[in-house]
């Protein structure tokens, strides 16, 4: 009984330690509130699987450079589209690759997301970082169905971690077989509800900028224009007819090109998908700082 306790030990041991050399728990942590939801947690970097690297700036931002007011700044701002996730390398992430568009324009890409962000997270992260969003000469939005309503708290440690895992092999287990459902948001970690039309507008409002919205749809919107009608092109039409012509306005179902095997789930791009979005991004946008 004690040798096959002992074995037992050695062998969570080794999982233990097998899948921290693996990379398996090297990904970013979170800070979580009542006004953004949460965040990536600033000054960390890493490599999930020893193979995706990441990284994070002093601002939350998805790029190494830390944040400064440049000539000619371009804030990027979304949900996991642009944030993409441990499945994707720095280099194929949607800020890097617009950034590689733009080589020797003299712009600087900033990307601010979260997965599963919706528009008032990311408004209530651009007032709360009002020194970001006034220096900004052009401000990009990427949407989709699934933004226009009620705003994300943070829930469970499994999708947005606080803290690094004390126990990799106990996380990957909850994670991947376990699968617990998440419990309540505490209250302190409730985001408040709020008109998001009104909470767009008002970011609008305090950006001296070039404001742009590119409005993605998922791989069943894509093969469906009704069904992308209904969910996409009818759940912005509040955002459209406010914002008017203070906002130019894209579809990246519209980029020649974009496909659904540009999908590698249904919604996220494939790094393939990500360039070519990138492209279309930094093609429409404003040549010259502003003045």
């Amino acid at each position: 009984m004690r040798y096959f306790l002992g074995l037992s030990v050695l062998a969570v041991i080794a999982l233990e330690v097998g899948a921290r050399l693996l990379g398996a728990v090297d990904f970013p942590i979170y800070d979580a509130d009542n006004v953004v939801g949460y965040v990536p947690a600033p000054n960390q970097s890493g490599s999930f699987l020893n193979r995706n690297d990441w990284v994070v700036n002093d601002r939350g931002m998805g790029v190494a450079q830390p944040w400064q007011d440049g000539p000619d700044d371009v804030l990027l701002v979304g949900d996991s589209i642009v944030w993409c996730g441990n499945s994707y390398a720095l280099r194929d992430r949607l800020g890097p690759r617009v950034q590689e568009a733009l080589e020797g324009e003299g712009k600087t890409v900033w990307p601010i997301s979260a997965g599963s962000w919706a528009v008032v997270n990311e408004a209530n992260w651009l007032e709360a970082n009002r020194d970001v969003l006034e220096a900004a000469e052009t401000l990009v939005f990427v949407f989709n169905s699934a933004d226009f309503d009620a705003p994300s708290s943070w829930q469970s440690p499994l999708t947005h971690p606080r803290a690094h895992p004390l126990s990799a092999v106990l996380y990957l287990a909850q994670k991947r077989l376990i699968r617990p459902e998440a419990a309540p948001t505490p209250a302190d970690l409730q985001v408040p509800r709020r008109d998001p039309v009104a909470a767009l507008a008002d970011v609008v409002a305090g950006c001296d900028c070039d404001v742009q919205v590119w409005l993605y749809p998922t791989r069943a919107e894509l093969a469906d224009p009704d069904a992308a009608f209904t969910a996409l092109e009818a759940g912005f039409a509040p955002f459209a007819e406010a914002l008017g012509d203070r906002i130019a306005l894209y579809r990246v179902g519209q980029i020649p090109g974009w496909r659904a095997a540009l999908y590698r789930d249904p919604i996220h791009p494939t790094p393939e998908g990500t360039a070519l979005l990138a492209r279309a991004i930094a093609a429409a946008l404003p040549r010259g700082a502003q003045p």
